[in-house]
C-alpha cells in the first residue's frame, strides 16, 4: 500500500491492485475498477507516472502508469535449482516456474520462459542444440514428468513433448537422442519428442551419466563406472567398465576433460577417511585407469565442471573449490569459499565466470581470481 499524491494504491493477496481517491481523506473513494495483476504484489512503490510493483512467484516487476495499465512485466528467478551456460544464454531449470531463459550479457536478466508443472522434488536438465529437457522428480510418488522444451527461440521457449517416467537421478542428451538414468531401471533412451526407443540395463543403480563427444559414462552403483560408444546413439555399445574403489553414495556428480574423468561425490556420506575426488585416465577408454584421489573431508559435491585448466566443484554446504590442473592427473586445492546463500545446486562456467543456483531461491554470478 502507497500514497501518491491524492491517490492510495493497494494491492491484495488475490493478484489485484486498486486505486482509493484521496480527495477528500475523510471520505476515500474507490477510482475505477480492480486490475488483476501477473502474480500478487509484496510491495510497491509509485514515482512520477509509473507505479512499480514487486511481486510473488517470478513475475519480479511489473510497472503502471497512474491510470492502472500495465507497461511491461519483468520477469525474475524464483527457485533455481539447474543451470546450463551456453554462449550468452543461461538454461535454468526454474522449480515452481518452469525452464528460464536468462540472458548473461551484463546483469543476467530473464527473457523467456516455458512454465509446467515440477512438483517439489530434485530436478534434472539436460540441452541438447534448440531442445532443453527437464525432468522434475515428485519425491511422494517416486515418479518424474519429464518435459522436452523448444529454445529455438530464446524469449519465447515452449514445451514440446511430456512424458511420465520412473525417477530420473541424472539426464544427459546428445544428437537428438535424451539419456535417463532411473538407478535400478537402467538408462532409458528417448527421442528428441520424448518416444521411448530403448534402455541400457543397470548392473547396480543408474545414477550419473556424462556425454563426452562420441562416449557416454554412466556411473552404475555397485556396477562401478561404465562407458558406451555412441556411434549408433539409438544403440549405445559398452565398452569398458570398472569397479568403484569403495561404495559410492547415491549420485555422484562426473566432469571429463583431455583424456581424464573426475568424479566428486559426497564425501561425508562415505566417512571422512576416504578421498572426495576419484580421478581416471581415460586416454584409453577400454582401459579404464584409476590414476589418483583427494580427499577433502567437507566436501558435499552437487556439480563439477572444468574451465581453462580448473576443476571447480561446488557442494551442498554453500561451498565453491578450485583445483589447479597443471597436472590433470593430480588436482590440486587452491581456493574455496563458503557463501551466505545456503546449499548449492548446480553450476556453469565460462572463462572467468560461473553461476552458481543455491538454496533458498538464488543463482549467483561470479568472477573468479587466481592470482
Amino acid at each position: 500500500m502507497r500514497v501518491a499524491g491524492d491517490t492510495l494504491y493497494l494491492g491484495d493477496a488475490d493478484r489485484g491492485l486498486w486505486a482509493l481517491s484521496l480527495a477528500d481523506p475523510a471520505h476515500p473513494a474507490w477510482e475505477g475498477d480492480r486490475v488483476e495483476l501477473a502474480a500478487s504484489a509484496r510491495d510497491l512503490v509509485a514515482a512520477g507516472e509509473r507505479i512499480y510493483i514487486s511481486a510473488f512467484s517470478s513475475y519480479g516487476l511489473q510497472i503502471l502508469d497512474r491510470g492502472l495499465n500495465t507497461l511491461g512485466v519483468y520477469r525474475t528467478l524464483y527457485h533455481p535449482y539447474n543451470v546450463i551456460w551456453q554462449g550468452d544464454l543461461a538454461y535454468v531449470f526454474d522449480r515452481g516456474v518452469g525452464l528460464q531463459v536468462v540472458s548473461t550479457t551484463g546483469v543476467p536478466a530473464v527473457i523467456g520462459t516455458a512454465e509446467f508443472e515440477a512438483p517439489y522434488g530434485h530436478l534434472r536438465l539436460a540441452l541438447d542444440g534448440g531442445t532443453a529437457f527437464a525432468a522434475a522428480n515428485d519425491l511422494q510418488n517416486g515418479r518424474a514428468l519429464l518435459y522436452a522444451v523448444d529454445v529455438s527461440d530464446p524469449a519465447a521457449p515452449a514445451v514440446a513433448a511430456r512424458t511420465e517416467t520412473p525417477f530420473i537421478q541424472s539426464l544427459a542428451a546428445a544428437d537428438g537422442y535424451l539419456y535417463a538414468a532411473a538407478c535400478e531401471q537402467g538408462v532409458l533412451i528417448y527421442n528428441a519428442g520424448l518416444a521411448l526407443l530403448g534402455e541400457l540395463p543397470s548392473q547396480g543403480c543408474s545414477d550419473s551419466l556424462l556425454v563426452d563427444g562420441n562416449y557416454l559414462y554412466l556411473g552404475d552403483g555397485a556396477g562401478g563406472l561404465a562407458v558406451f560408444d555412441l556411434g549408433d546413439p539409438a544403440q549405445p555399445r559398452e565398452i569398458a567398465r570398472h569397479p568403484w574403489p569403495f561404495e559410492l553414495p547415491l549420485r555422484p556428480v562426473m566432469v571429463a576433460a583431455d583424456g581424464v574423468l573426475y568424479v566428486a561425490y559426497d564425501a561425508s556420506a562415505v566417512g571422512r577417511d576416504l578421498p572426495s575426488l576419484l580421478v581416471f585416465d581415460t586416454s584409453i577408454l577400454a582401459e579404464i585407469t584409476p590414476a589418483g584421489s583427494l580427499t577433502e573431508p567437507r566436501m558435499r559435491a552437487a556439480a563439477v565442471q572444468v574451465e581453462n585448466g580448473r576443476l571447480y566443484v561446488a557442494d551442498q554446504n554453500g561451498w565453491l573449490y578450485v583445483f589447479d590442473l597443471s597436472n590433470p592427473l593430480s588436482p590440486s586445492l587452491t581456493a574455496k569459499n563458503q557463501s551466505s546463500g545456503g546449499e548449492f545446486y548446480d553450476l556453469a562456467v565460462q572463462g572467468s565466470r560461473f553461476l552458481v543456483t543455491a538454496g533458498g531461491g538464488g543463482m549467483y554470478l561470479y568472477e573468479a581470481s587466481h592470482e
